[in-house]
């Protein structure tokens, strides 16, 4: 496998700030201590990473890659930032037993203490041993984003889940959707353009529902939504055209349909 060299990095007091290589392996130098945004962009040959012993950060966007990649995060990291992976298909994801702050179970990337996922890898199984209670922004995004000929499947998301933070589900290749009872908020553009998406089913402990949480899902049918005072932030169903949503009559979620033409169905 072709190796990166010194040459191919452009670092500037411990910040990395652009590697400008075309190789399948890059050994990012000792001394690193930050990888900033965007110093990795397209990269079509990159297969792997091996980090220093001396990285602490790696910035939201810092891997707009086209390939997939495996990572190993070092006991030295203490700050990985939303989307640090963003747009970058990770094939697997491993972990330093030493470090404090994160682990990985099932090829998903955990933040230990606050129960957060923070990136899954392709393959990756959502945990429902407890270690997770809170998906990241953007996180899910190496597991679902597939090519428009591979076909749907179920999703369901695990007992133990509370909250899913924005853009956790973006572009996923699912046809129906079971969310946990234990899930109390359902982020900004959660579940935004999953386009094969045909129902969903919003448990009745879900308190809020954010801005464009489920826009773009053009052949959405079915909504249950089982809660009599879930709040809905503004546009959360915009250009599902076909949509029904199923409610308990005199709940939020039938006043949220009336108010924009959305047809309803007594549950």
């Amino acid at each position: 496998m072709e190796k990166s060299n010194k040459d191919d990095f452009v670092i500037e007091d411990g910040i990395l700030k652009r590697f400008k290589g075309d190789t399948e392996e890059v050994v990012i130098p000792e001394g690193v201590v930050t990888i900033q945004e965007a110093a990795f962009i397209e990269c079509p040959k990159l297969k792997s990473i091996v980090f220093p012993n001396t990285l602490k950060r790696i910035e939201s966007m810092a891997f707009l890659t086209e390939s997939p990649i495996s990572v190993f995060i070092p006991a030295s990291v203490r700050e990985i930032d939303a989307n640090a992976f963003f747009g970058a298909g990770v094939s697997k994801i491993e972990v330093d037993p030493h470090n404090p702050m994160y682990h990985c179970v099932n090829n998903c990337l955990i933040e230990t203490k606050r129960k957060y996922l923070v990136l899954c890898g392709e393959g990756a199984v959502l945990p429902d041993d407890g270690s997770v209670e809170v998906i990241g922004n953007g996180s899910c995004n190496s597991l679902l984003h597939t090519s428009a000929e591979a076909e749907p499947y179920s999703l369901t998301i695990p007992e133990g889940i509370k909250s899913i933070e924005q853009g956790a589900f973006c572009f996923a290749n699912i046809k129906d959707l079971t969310l946990p009872k234990s899930l109390t908020e359902i982020g900004e553009s959660a579940f935004i353009d999953c386009h094969k998406l045909i129902w969903a089913v919003i448990p009745a402990g879900v308190k809020k529902i954010g801005n464009n949480a489920f826009d773009d899902n053009w052949k959405l049918h079915a909504a249950f939504i089982l809660g009599y005072e879930t709040e809905f932030v503004k546009d959360v169903f915009i250009d599902c055209d076909h949509l029904t949503i199923y409610a308990h009559k005199g709940s939020t979620a039938e006043k949220y349909a009336k108010q924009y033409h959305i047809h309803f169905e007594k549950i």
